[in-house]
């Protein structure tokens, strides 16, 4: 029991590094679909769900719409 607890929670650890599960799966010699089960049961199944929320996108304005400008020179990705 004690060792599927490390286990668990060593796969969990793994998730919150952004880990894939097939690759958490090959490091911990472990199924994949037992892999799968505790991501999902932890709630991290989704790349949202251990992510920090991102800045809101940066917002580009330009004095002549239409003009041809290049975003990354003023520090903007194109949308």
């Amino acid at each position: 029991m004690q060792l599927q607890k490390n286990k668990r929670r060593k796969v969990i650890e793994l998730r919150k590094k952004d880990l894939y599960e097939a690759h958490i799966a090959y490091k911990q010699k472990t199924p994949a679909r037992t892999v799968n089960l505790i991501i999902e049961r932890a709630g991290l199944s989704r790349a949202k769900d251990i992510a920090p929320p991102g800045d809101p996108p940066q917002q580009c304005e330009h004095d002549d719409p239409g003009d041809m400008i290049c975003g990354e020179a003023i520090g903007c990705e194109p949308t």
